[in-house]
């Protein structure tokens, strides 16, 4: 084996193993406000919003926040115009990590909606981190909006 092979081989060892330490290092804080979820997300929720979930997840180098709401009729459109996503996407999955966030707070499973609309957007507050935010929106059959949110710290 070449010495270059090895230094890459030994590297991404290492990577792998400081991501598992660093998500079993990990913890959820179970005493962050609803506020500080949704500013370090980066929107607002609409004062019409119902069963608001939320948590933060505390890591040794970057943090994240899942957030969890419903919207009544007529108001999902509104709400994603001001998200400023300029592409919106179908898909049929979540992210592993915001779906254990996710299901650790309580919120409905995303996995369970046949039409799940994805977006994303990335804020880069001056002497801050960047945070990028993905955000899941799906019909529920009342006609009200299902939404789901990560933000996870970017390099």
């Amino acid at each position: 084996m070449s010495t270059t092979v090895a230094v890459i081989t030994l590297l991404a060892l290492s990577i792998r193993m400081y991501s598992r330490f660093e998500q079993a290092s990990a913890t959820w804080d179970s005493g962050v406000a609803s506020t500080q979820v949704v500013d370090f997300a980066g929107l607002r929720t609409p004062a019409t919003a119902v069963d608001l979930r939320w948590g933060y997840l505390n890591g040794l180098q970057d943090d994240a926040a899942v957030l969890s709401f419903r919207l009544p009729p007529g108001e999902v459109d509104g709400f994603a115009a001001g998200l400023g996503i300029e592409r919106w996407t179908g898909t049929s999955s979540v992210q592993n990590v915001a779906l254990e966030g996710l299901r650790r707070v309580g919120a409905p499973d995303p996995a369970a909606s046949s039409s799940l609309r994805e977006g994303e957007f990335e804020l880069r507050p001056p002497a801050h981190e960047a945070v990028s935010t993905t955000v899941w929106l799906a019909p529920a059959a009342d006609g009200s909006t299902q939404v789901w949110v990560y933000a996870m710290n970017t390099p």
